[in-house]
């Protein structure tokens, strides 16, 4: 029932009634290539899990977290030249080049977390889209790069089951 659950599938309760005919029909479920999207790790780091294999996920679900000393290095850096590019405007003085190396850092800070939360220095990601965990790749606890592969989602919504009918 779970599965059936999992995949969108309803049963319903039926009445008694004389059958007229019976229809046996074999298929599959097909999956269409954007049923399916993969999570990776934004960044490299310890990673704790959130969901479970077969969850159902909605949006805005948190599904993993990571714990990244690269992370805090990032963020380190760049209030390190927000210090000092503030004591260059607090004498007047402009510097472009540290004016650039800021942007440049701020520029990478958010291509790396994007759409992630960070909150004392634990990046969060969460789902954009309701469906499921299909599989997961690496174990709670376990360290992971940047790139890596962590769940894979399954939109069950673009499920669709393909039955050869019999001509009549």
């Amino acid at each position: 029932e779970e599965l059936l659950h999992v995949i969108g599938l309803e049963t319903t309760t039926t009445q008694k009634k004389q059958l007229q005919s019976t229809l046996t029909l074999h298929g599959r479920f097909e999956i269409n290539p954007d049923a399916q999207s993969t999570a990776i790790a934004p960044i490299a780091g310890r990673l704790t899990l959130k969901k479970k294999t077969l969850d159902r996920i909605q949006p805005n679900d948190l599904l993993f977290t990571i714990t990244s000393p690269d992370l805090q290095t990032r963020a380190a850096e760049i209030t390190l030249l927000q210090q000092r590019l503030a004591t260059f405007k607090a004498s007047k003085i402009a510097n472009a080049e540290l004016e650039m190396q800021l942007k440049m850092k701020q520029s990478e800070w958010q291509a790396l977390v994007g759409d992630a939360t960070i909150t004392n220095g634990v990046l969060s990601v969460y789902a954009t889209t309701e469906g499921c965990i299909d599989t997961r790749f690496v174990n709670d606890g376990a360290w992971v790069e940047m790139g890596d592969p962590i769940l894979n989602l399954l939109h069950d919504n673009n499920l669709r089951f393909k039955a050869l009918l019999p001509s009549a």
